[in-house]
């Protein structure tokens, strides 16, 4: 009788514990294993498109986006608003920016979201002679919501520049800096993009010493952006 109960036990127990595992549905393969409480599965990291309204990419950024952009440029000299010689450049970039707010003329066709934009630029002219300039600029885009991954921007600012470019169009180190142009933004992910711009900068120091000629610049930049 033992021997019995014995072998009746040694063949039953792994089928009960076998029986004990939770199991999985085959047809949903998204719910919690049976035996388990819903909420020990896994949460997805929130996905990229997080930047956006809830209606989706090219809608219009959400409130708080933020932005890094990363690009190199180069310009050509313009002489209509004065300069002597030319001063052709060639620069990088690193944007932050930030969104203002909610998307503003929503339905409009000049539905949009305004940021902030911080900027960092350094570089050299190469031609003539070898100078260097390095400087910031504070900016505020208005980036258009179009419904797709293509975001059309203009942004425009002012800030100041070190540059050693000097006579006979700049009389100083210190100068300003004032930019404004047009550029476009295609979302190859749902949160990085490929940038371009092309941008008109002003450098002069405002009169405060002689020579201000300025330095005038047409510039086009290539840069990726990501939005987090």
């Amino acid at each position: 009788m033992k021997r019995i109960l014995l072998w009746t036990v040694a063949i039953t127990a792994p089928t009960a514990l076998l029986m004990a595992q939770p199991t999985f549905d085959p047809v949903q393969t998204n719910a919690a294993p049976s035996g388990f409480p819903q909420d020990s599965l896994l949460k997805p990291a929130a996905h990229a498109d997080d930047i956006w309204t809830p209606q989706g990419i090219g809608q219009g950024f959400r409130a708080g986006a933020q932005e890094i952009e990363a690009s190199l440029g180069a310009g050509e000299e313009t002489r209509d608003l004065g300069g002597k010689v030319p001063h052709d450049l060639m620069l990088a970039r690193v944007d932050y920016g930030h969104m203002l707010g909610n998307r503003v003329g929503v339905d409009k066709w000049y539905g949009g979201n305004f940021e902030y934009i911080q900027e960092v630029f350094g570089g050299w002219q190469y031609r003539r002679v070898s100078r260097y300039l390095v400087g910031t600029t504070s900016l505020v885009r208005y980036n258009v919501t179009t419904g797709t991954r293509w975001v059309p921007f203009l942004d425009a600012g002012v800030g100041g520049t070190l540059t050693d470019i000097g006579r006979p169009d700049l009389g100083s180190l210190g100068e300003f800096n004032g930019q404004i142009g047009p550029g476009l933004h295609y979302f190859w992910r749902d949160n990085m993009a490929f940038t371009l711009q092309y941008r008109y900068m002003h450098t002069s120091n405002a009169g405060i010493q002689s020579p201000n000629q300025g330095v005038n610049e047409h510039i086009c930049y290539l840069g990726i952006s990501w939005f987090f």
